[in-house]
């Protein structure tokens, strides 16, 4: 069965996937008449997407070909009112308070290639609350404009599940989807909370600390060893997930999609296992959409940019209640031992409490009659 309780729990900030839509940028698309989604050019190795590679993108390598199609450079995040750019980020928060804040690019298999922002280190900053803005630059196409985001709330180290859009665990990540609201729009994320779920399944794994020893690029040459292919590489849209530092980008059409499917079936596997945390950590949360960006926030930033924000996004946690959820057995060992005790007593006759004292008998007698030897010598 599944008990709940609350607890004092610390606030912990959120990391935070943005996904574009539409997921690649329809001005390239046009730019070369294609008729499939372009998703198909670099999850589906068919005859049609061979011939395209072929005749139209021969002298394209996979990772320039996807970054080309994706709003690679083209988005500009604001963590309160600082620039984020890619690998760690120094913010200075207040006054004499130092946020260390990631931006990462995270291909996908079907969403584009998503933004991933989580926070490293804190400072004294309580975690309580936080504002993301996103901008586009001044050299993206009025066309190639994102019409809307979606943003998942995962808890840092476990964002994966983007990658494959296959999340585990029992509960999947808080999502927010503006699909149904225009841009720019503003959204409040209140009453946030961190929430926990113990399964009895879980109980012995480890804390997730670092993906590194779960996505080895030693694992993946042997992988691809055992299926024939040409080159031990990794796909672009696998490319968060590894150190590729250690091992070579797959550039060819073929090496890209002999590796593919033995790739994702190993970080799959991953998921499951190495990536599986000892407490599944999930947030929850009430969103305000408000169409249009407050002047409030506008006035602190130049005239230039002020025409290019798209998204502002607040969260704030209400209480540092918790919600815990946990599995318990129903019937645990000693309702076993009880269910069996009863059992004999009723069906053969027999007692567990007689058994015990039957034995101690035996004992007594025994230490009676070794006493008594004992006076006769």
């Amino acid at each position: 069965t599944v008990t709940t309780r609350s607890i004092d729990h610390p606030y912990e900030a959120p990391a935070m996937t943005i996904c574009s839509n539409p997921s690649f940028k329809p001005s390239v698309s046009k730019l070369y008449n294609l008729t499939l989604p372009i998703r198909d050019l670099f999850y589906l190795p068919t005859n049609t997407t061979k011939r395209f590679y072929d005749q139209i993108f021969i002298n394209e390598s996979m990772k320039s070909l996807y970054e080309n199609f994706s709003y690679s450079e083209d988005l500009q995040f604001v963590f309160w009112m600082n620039k984020l750019t890619l690998g760690i980020n120094q913010v200075k928060y207040l006054k004499n308070v130092t946020i260390e804040v990631e931006l990462k690019k995270v291909p996908t298999i079907g969403l584009g290639l998503c933004h991933l922002i989580q926070f490293k280190s804190f400072g004294d900053w309580n975690q309580k609350d936080a504002l993301i803005v996103i901008e586009y630059k001044e050299s993206l196409k009025n066309h190639d404009i994102p019409k809307s985001f979606t943003v998942y709330f995962t808890p840092r180290n476990e964002w994966h599940g983007i990658v494959t859009e296959y999340w585990t665990g029992r509960n999947q990540p808080l999502k927010i989807d503006t699909a149904s609201y225009h841009l720019p729009l503003e959204i409040e994320v209140n009453r946030l909370s961190q929430n926990e779920y113990h399964s009895l399944l879980q109980k012995n794994q480890m804390e997730i600390e670092s993906d590194n020893n779960c996505f080895n690029s030693k694992d993946i040459e042997m992988v691809q060893n055992s299926n024939n292919c040409s080159k031990s590489c990794i796909p672009v849209i696998y490319n968060s997930l590894f150190n590729v530092s250690q091992i070579n980008e797959c550039s060819n059409y073929d090496d890209y999609f002999c590796a593919m499917n033995q790739v994702r079936n190993h970080i799959l596997v991953q998921q499951e296992t190495c990536l599986k945390p000892s407490v599944e950590k999930y947030f929850s949360g009430m969103m305000i959409y408000r169409e249009g960006i407050s002047h409030d926030y506008l006035q602190y930033i130049d005239e230039n940019r002020k025409n290019r924000v798209l998204l502002l996004c607040w969260w704030e946690f209400d209480s540092k209640i918790a919600i815990v959820n946990e599995e318990k057995l129903v019937y645990d060992s000693k309702d076993l031992l009880a269910w069996l005790g009863g059992a004999f007593g009723i069906f053969v006759g027999y007692s567990f409490f007689d058994f015990c004292i039957q034995i101690l008998d035996v004992i007594f007698h025994c230490i009676v009659r070794a006493y008594n030897l004992q006076g006769i010598k």
